[in-house]
């Protein structure tokens, strides 16, 4: 009901005044009106009026009027008219003005949604516009879970769904009607009777999209509060822009995974097709990852390659199970694989019995490589003594030279694969570790590529003819990777042993006796020294000694 005061209608009506004016002259009678304060309005008091009536609207007291019997009559149906007609323009302007605030929130809401783009800030939006034009401050947003069929909460206002605790089955129930709906308080007992007394009634509007429904909106009314169709109205209109939002944001969502799902299994393909192909072998072909290798793909590199051998692993496989032997294999390769890769090298193949490894960089990566290969392994061999398991030993050959490196095979079979005179002769040097007795031994052509040789222990082997290589190699020894005691020993050794290969490569082969000897005496233990009279001792009883030029021949691989 519209407020009115009758003041008004003398402040707005000018006419009304001379009408009053023109009704006294008429019938020669004076008339007064006043407010309810008895304000007079219009004309004067008068003492004792032969008519005095109340002036109300809808049982409102606005004022009096008084005077004659006939002018009073006559001003006072006026007077009602006027009210009549000036409620008539409020309420209407109410209706205008709701209506304006209604378009003014759904045009604001819109404007809002372009810049929400999740499903619990476009609800949160939501319930803040109704609660301003609704004049509610309880609500609640739910979405219907796909996989559970079970209501999620998206937004609330005021706790309302906490302090509500309604059935997960009754909020489904209420949730499977299609219309929007003022749920009385009938209603709701109806369904169950655990809602608490404070409520009055539930306007519901389904979020709906294509024929499905998403979720709903839930405005709380409490006992004295009564919905309006108008409001149920607005409700569904809000609604249906939400529903629309929201599905998009799902849809936003569901992209949005589907693509860091697609991403992740292209990164855990990635990750897992690198542990068969390097990543440093793809970068060297100018790809980024195998999908982009083609058949053929190759590429000439400068390298050094190294090659690591258990030695008799075939006896060591005997002992074990295949399980044992495959398990064995796995722990091995674990603990020495990151000491390459630390290095800046890479495993390019695991051979069972040991591996084969490319550094792209320069050869003191992998010489550093090996000796920290040496550390592992002595700490590894700690940890089989610990549980009475046999030691293990590798050689290390390490050679640098020219490599082509690409994807070879036909149209269904590809592989990785290395191809050089390089690979053969890395392989062929770390067979010579078993005949030398050494840890490691590197080519002439790794060696004149360390720049600061000073950082490494390591002697000279002489030069050697491996087998399959028509031309000689120079070959140094590294006795880094060594035990502590050994390093001591054939450091104090160095000269010794060095005037005895000196003497070895001259040909002076008793000079060489005599200096391999007294590396002996420092270091009984020199299994390299003992190799090299051995050595000597068959080349001076052999009926081939004319003919040795001072290079070891190497008759196996």
């Amino acid at each position: 009901m519209p407020k009115l005061r009758l003041r008004s209608l003398f402040d707005k009506t000018h006419k009304l005044k001379g009408l009053l004016e023109t009704l006294e002259s008429s019938f020669s009678e004076p008339v007064c009106v006043m407010d309810s304060h008895e304000t007079i309005l219009f004309g004067q008091l008068i003492a004792e009026p032969r008519d005095r009536r109340p002036i109300q609207y809808h049982d409102v007291l606005l004022g009096h009027i008084m005077g004659g019997t006939n002018i009073t009559a006559i001003a006072f149906q006026i007077l009602n008219t006027l009210l009549s007609k000036e409620a008539e323009k409020k309420v209407v302007g109410k209706e205008v003005l709701e209506l304006y605030r209604e378009i003014n929130l759904i045009y604001n809401f819109s404007e809002q949604l372009a810049n929400n783009i999740a499903p619990p800030s476009i609800a949160s939006l939501a319930l803040e516009e109704l609660k301003k034009i609704m004049h509610t401050s309880d609500g609640f947003v739910i979405l219907s879970d796909k996989k559970t069929d079970q209501p999620i909460l998206l937004a609330e206002i005021n706790s309302s769904w906490t302090k509500l605790n309604i059935e997960e089955d009754v909020i489904k129930q209420i949730v499977s009607r299609p219309h929007s709906e003022i749920l009385t308080r009938e209603i709701l007992d109806d369904m169950s009777d655990a809602f608490p007394d404070s409520l009055g009634s539930l306007l519901y509007a389904p979020l709906n999209v294509k024929d499905q429904i998403l979720g709903a909106i839930f405005l709380i009314g409490d006992s004295e509060r009564v919905f309006t169709a108008a409001e149920l109205k607005l409700l569904t209109t809000i609604a249906l822009q939400a529903a629309s939002a929201i599905e998009r944001a799902l849809l936003h969502e569901e992209q949005i995974q589907e693509a860091r799902a697609r991403e992740e299994t292209m990164k855990r393909v990635q990750e897992m097709t690198s542990r068969f192909v390097p990543f440093e072998f793809l970068k060297s072909l100018g790809r980024k990852s195998l999908l982009e290798t083609e058949l053929g793909d190759q590429v000439y590199r400068h390298v050094t390659v190294m090659f690591m051998d258990i030695r008799k692993f075939t006896s060591l496989a005997e002992l074990m199970t295949p399980e044992e032997n495959f398990k064995f294999v796995l722990s091995f390769n674990a603990r020495m694989g990151p000491i390459i890769k630390a290095n800046d090298g890479f495993v390019n193949q695991y051979l069972g019995d040991g591996l084969m490894a490319i550094f792209l960089n320069n050869a003191a990566d992998a010489l550093r490589a090996a000796v920290k290969l040496n550390t592992a392994l002595h700490e590894y061999n700690e940890y089989r003594l610990s549980r009475n398991r046999t030691p293990i030993r590798f050689g290390l050959g390490i050679h640098t030279g020219p490599l082509i490196m690409g994807i070879t095979g036909d149209e269904k079979r590809w592989e990785a694969a290395t191809i050089s005179d390089t690979v053969n002769t890395a392989a062929r040097i770390e067979s010579l570790t078993k005949y030398y007795k050494c840890r490691i031994i590197l080519s002439e052509q790794s060696y004149s590529e360390i720049q600061n040789k000073e950082d490494f222990d390591i002697r000279s082997l002489g030069v050697v003819q491996v087998k399959g290589r028509q031309n000689a190699v120079r070959i140094y020894e590294c006795f880094d990777g060594d035990p502590p005691e050994m390093i001591t020993h054939k450091k104090s050794s160095l000269s010794q042993f060095n005037t005895g290969i000196r003497a070895y490569e001259a040909k002076s082969l008793r000079d060489s006796i005599k200096s391999f000897s007294q590396v002996l005496v420092t270091n009984p233990d020199d299994e390299t020294a003992q190799c090299f009279l051995g050595r000597i001792s068959n080349i001076l009883t052999s009926e081939f000694n004319l003919e040795w030029n001072g290079v070891d021949k190497m008759p196996q691989k």
